[in-house]
């Protein structure tokens, strides 16, 4: 789930990651899971091998964050090769370690015509997020088309029938959960997998 969640993000992000290169960069996880790593680093197993075609993954749309003419593809090339030797508990450890009392949590951006996927970022935990940490949770924020709050009455129709249809990102349906007191201020709502 978080490397097809990372793919999403390449593939949906407002940066210079041209179709091709997202491509590319997709092939390339897909060889390293099946084969690569594992042949270059027996001791890498399967969580090892998905962490560290993620990390990749970020690190090719961090560097095409930073610079409009990086090549992705070899910025994901390069991240991955660096992984490669590590040990796997330095791999699993490449993840943002989680502090205490905080959650990684999935974001999107919904404007009227399209979703754009963003990497989870660290927000404090809540009861609800605590009490049901088995479950996937997604902060949606809706926006116009320049990402820009909302204004005027046209989008509403779209926001309400996300609200009331849910949205599905990578064969999961997500639906509205709630909103905290100042999530609608913000036209942001919390989601919820609904596959249970």
């Amino acid at each position: 789930k978080e490397l097809h969640w990372a793919l999403g993000v390449l593939n949906s992000s407002c940066i210079s990651v041209t179709p091709e290169s997202a491509e590319c960069i997709a092939s390339e996880c897909f060889k390293a899971l099946d084969e690569r790593l594992g042949s270059l680093n027996p001791m890498m197993g399967w969580p090892e091998r998905v962490t560290a075609a993620t990390t990749a993954t970020y690190a090719a749309l961090e560097e095409c964050e930073r610079s409009y003419w990086a090549d992705s593809t070899l910025a994901f090339k390069s991240a991955l090769k660096a992984l490669t030797p590590m040990d796997p508990q330095s791999i699993m450890r490449l993840h943002h370690p989680v502090p205490e009392n905080h959650v990684m949590l999935k974001r999107v951006i919904c404007t009227p015509s399209r979703l754009i996927l963003l990497p989870p970022s660290l927000v404090q935990s809540s009861r609800l997020l605590r009490r049901f940490s088995n479950r996937e949770f997604l902060s949606v924020h809706f926006l116009e088309e320049q990402l820009q709050k909302l204004h005027g009455t046209e989008t509403l129709p779209h926001v309400e029938h996300i609200l009331r249809e849910g949205l599905r990102i990578g064969g999961v349906t997500f639906r509205y959960l709630s909103s905290s007191a100042s999530q609608p201020r913000g036209h942001a709502a919390m989601f919820v997998d609904a596959e249970d």
